[in-house]
């Protein structure tokens, strides 16, 4: 697992290939169909401060995991979400958080 950062993006891949790859690209979290999913869980326009995707990180866990009977018991249990996110703002000096998931 490689995180790494430019002072545009911050990535945590699987590899430093992926890492260089993800930093040097044209595509944007921003505009990308993951984070449009993650703003409409957290709703009101929220901006998203941390945000999971499941497929992704399952696809990544289960390269690794392979055999693992006690990650094999909780995978269908994971496999019901789409994105896991948080986000919060500030408005007439209160702050608001909220934490939210997307289920399949």
């Amino acid at each position: 697992m490689v995180a790494a950062r430019t002072d545009e993006r911050v990535v945590i891949a699987s590899g430093a290939d992926a890492a260089a790859d993800a930093l040097s690209g044209e595509d944007r979290l921003g505009d990308s169909e993951t984070y449009a999913q993650v703003k409409s869980v957290l709703g009101d326009d929220m901006e998203p401060g941390s945000l999971v995707s499941m497929p992704a990180l399952l696809e990544l866990v289960s390269s690794h995991a392979a055999g693992d009977e006690e990650f094999a018991k909780v995978k269908p249990y994971l496999e019901a979400f789409g994105v896991v996110a948080s986000g919060s703002e500030t408005e007439g000096g209160r702050a608001h958080a909220r934490a939210a998931a997307a289920l399949k």
